[in-house]
């Protein structure tokens, strides 16, 4: 049984809309947001940024698979709040006007033990930088593992 190894890359932009000073909305917000869609933290939701996130996915075994990657975060826009899931703003638009935020550092795991039984864990590490730095932001660690069972 051979080894797979898949490197492959995530590009994102986010927009919002140019509505400032109409009180208007002029973010997009989605309804029913994914927000593991960037790392299992859900650091940020999908409002207002780009990235990039080039990683490597490797298989030894059918059932064993693991990811590495890094997510590079940028502002859309130099006037963009950072928001979290649900999409509530924690880091004015206004507070500073670095573009950078930061990387996250993804790690994870998943094991396939049984056809009814997966386990999985993941380890991100967020390293806040650019605008999130200069506005007090610090760096975060998180963990996880979960089980899912099937009947």
């Amino acid at each position: 049984m051979a080894i797979e190894v898949n490197i492959a890359m995530k590009a994102n932009v986010v927009s919002g809309g140019n509505s400032r000073g109409t009180g208007a909305l002029g973010t997009f917000y989605p309804l029913f947001p994914k927000n593991n869609y960037f790392n299992e933290a859900s650091i940020q939701t999908a409002m207002n940024y780009m990235d990039v996130y080039p990683y490597v996915q490797i298989q030894p075994r059918a059932d064993l698979a693991f990811m590495a990657g890094v997510d590079i975060l940028w502002r859309q826009n130099t006037s963009d709040s950072f928001y979290q899931p649900p999409g509530v703003p924690i880091v004015a638009g206004n507070a500073n006007h670095k573009r950078f935020l930061g990387a996250a550092l993804n790690l994870q795991a998943e094991w396939q033990v049984t056809p009814n039984l997966n386990l999985n864990a993941a380890f991100v590490h967020f390293i806040a930088d650019g605008f999130l730095r200069a506005a007090g932001g610090k760096s975060i660690t998180w963990t996880g593992a979960w089980a899912t069972f099937n009947f």
